[in-house]
């Protein structure tokens, strides 16, 4: 246990988190299990205190690279980020199996293309979709 209240388990090269670990974050209630280098999560899924989960690659304790969010409701985002922001296409799967492909415009997600889960499809701007 860390002086801060953090918890680790894993492997430790030269004084470092390295390797496959577990560790728990006090102040925010996070867990996160994946690989770790030199103290930093490369790749792995983090859980959250609403039990939201984010699945995919990391830089510093920001998702980055390819990832999945998988929100406490149920629906799923996946698409790329960069340093904790996401860039670029995302796809959406709502609980109902029906998805939306759009972008982020700061946290806001834009529809573009909507498939129903009964197989039809709608293409357009669909906002908070």
């Amino acid at each position: 246990m860390s002086a801060n209240g953090d918890v680790y388990a894993g492997h430790w090269v030269d004084g470092y988190q390295h390797g496959y670990g577990v560790k728990i974050i006090k102040a925010s209630g996070v867990k996160f299990t994946g690989e770790w280098k030199e103290d930093e999560p490369i790749t792995g899924t983090c859980i959250f205190p609403d039990g939201s989960k984010y699945v995919g690659g990391y830089q510093g304790m920001a998702p980055h690279g390819f990832g999945r969010f998988l929100m406490s409701d149920g629906s799923i985002y996946e698409g790329r980020y960069e340093k904790g922001n996401a860039v670029g296409n995302f796809l959406k799967i709502n609980t109902d199996n029906s998805k939306v492909e759009g972008v982020f415009s700061g946290d806001v997600f834009i529809g573009k293309k909507f498939w129903f889960n009964h197989g039809a499809s709608y293409e357009g701007q669909l906002e908070n979709n």
